[in-house]
């Protein structure tokens, strides 16, 4: 089946998955999965990034999956980006709804500077076991963000985390109902700079904290008036 066709992607214990292949002459087209709705990894220990990134004869790198809705991947210990090239041009997750990420403890990022202001429509985001992680967003002063949507945001065992969202994602956080955050021994700050103003909160109903013991306090005081 052809990249153009393919809507739904299941791998599971395929060890031998490694992208050291993928810079053949296959390859050298940019990467597109128009109908891909669904990508579902577990247990591929050899797998070092999701996407790989080619170039065509020098040309700009595309990535293109504009209706992918869920991307789960679990227990790649060996994963280190899910974008190959954190600068990739031209890249569309426009219709990306959730992510769940589990037991990948070499991934030190989540979401890469070039896929951030695509990120319009996403409600749920959950991120379990990944000891290495030190951001969800790579480059946290990146203005241009849009996480607008999202309802939904459960962190479990990240140990090397420091905050959960960024001075420019706290200001869009408007439609977060439920808010989870356990077991992340390092995270400091909810939101990286608590002098920031202008956050709005009003949708949140649930907030879960345990066992976060360096965490100084939950919101800074801009938020209170919303929490009503």
């Amino acid at each position: 089946m052809k990249n153009e066709q393919l809507s739904n992607l299941y791998t599971c214990n395929y060890e031998e998955l490694d992208q050291d292949h993928t810079s053949s002459q296959h390859h050298l087209r940019p990467i597109c999965f128009p109908y891909l709705t669904l990508i579902d990894i577990l247990e591929c220990e050899s797998l070092k990034f999701l996407f790989p990134i080619t170039v065509d004869h020098g040309g700009p790198k595309k990535l293109n999956a504009p209706k992918l809705q869920t991307l789960k991947i679990k227990r790649c210990s060996g994963l280190e980006e899910i974008i190959q090239d954190p600068q990739v041009s031209n890249i569309s997750f426009q219709c990306l709804r959730e992510i769940q990420v589990i037991g990948c403890n070499n991934l030190k990022y989540i979401f890469p500077i070039s896929v951030v202001d695509t990120l319009g429509q996403m409600h749920t985001l959950k991120i379990k076991s990944c000891s290495q992680l030190e951001e969800i967003i790579q480059d946290p002063q990146v203005s241009h963000i849009n996480l607008q949507s999202l309802r939904e945001v459960e962190v479990n065992k990240c140990n090397n985390l420091k905050y959960l969202f960024p001075q420019s994602v706290a200001k869009i956080l408007g439609q977060l109902h439920t808010l989870k955050i356990k077991s992340c021994s390092r995270v400091e700050d909810i939101i990286q700079d608590p002098q920031v103003s202008n956050i709005s909160l009003q949708s949140l109903r649930e907030v879960e904290v345990q066992k976060c013991y360096n965490l100084k306090f939950l919101f800074p005081m801009s938020v209170n008036d919303s929490l009503q």
